[in-house]
């Protein structure tokens, strides 16, 4: 994976000017509150949009503000965790999953939604509406989403403190596996080293 990104966003008295190239299959974004690592991993998804720059993953252009080109967060090969995705919705996590599934094509899904839903402990809240779950649990459900995509680079913010020691231990294993066999990037964002590590 090779991203590359070179962006300047101002929102209100918070600037923002982000350079990098990163070409590794594991990389920690590490940094106190307020920093910006929410930001960015917001413009890779494509959630927030900079003022102006360019951001490239894998030679497809993801924003441009040169060439006038945005990329919206559904068709751009990133998978995200970010905790913006507590979002109230008014679906129930089976038709948020289920929709997700569908709109990957079948030669590109790594998962299958059956494993993930067991994988993640879903089965209980399949059924339950999305802006009725507690922040762990909408965090499971943007990851099992996110994974559904089969995405070239996976972005997690604070994800593991989010959801809970318990399924760190689960997917700590499986996201290794993901970046070793499929060769699929990760980008954590955390205030903590530890986590980071």
């Amino acid at each position: 994976m090779l991203l590359e990104m070179n962006v300047k966003l101002r929102r209100g008295h918070f600037d923002l000017t982000t350079r990098l190239s990163i070409n590794d299959t594991s990389v920690g974004l590490f940094g106190k509150s307020g920093a910006g690592k929410s930001t960015v991993l917001g413009l890779i998804a494509g959630t927030i949009q900079p003022q102006s720059g360019h951001i490239v993953l894998d030679g497809k252009i993801l924003f441009d503000s040169r060439k006038g080109i945005m990329m919206p967060r559904e068709q751009r090969p990133v998978g995200a965790v970010l905790q913006i995705d507590c979002a109230d919705s008014a679906e129930t996590v089976r038709d948020n999953l289920t929709s997700a599934y569908n709109r990957t094509l079948k030669h590109h899904r790594i998962f299958k939604l059956d494993f993930l839903i067991e994988l993640l402990e879903l089965g209980p809240i399949l059924n339950h509406v999305i802006e009725l779950l507690s922040a762990g649990e909408r965090q499971r459900v943007a990851l099992a989403r996110s994974l559904l995509k089969s995405p070239r680079l996976l972005l997690l913010d604070e994800t593991f403190a989010a959801i809970g020691n318990g399924y760190r231990m689960q997917l700590l294993p499986i996201l290794k596996r993901l970046q070793n066999e499929l060769g699929l990037p990760v980008l954590y964002a955390s205030q903590s080293l530890g986590e980071i590590l």
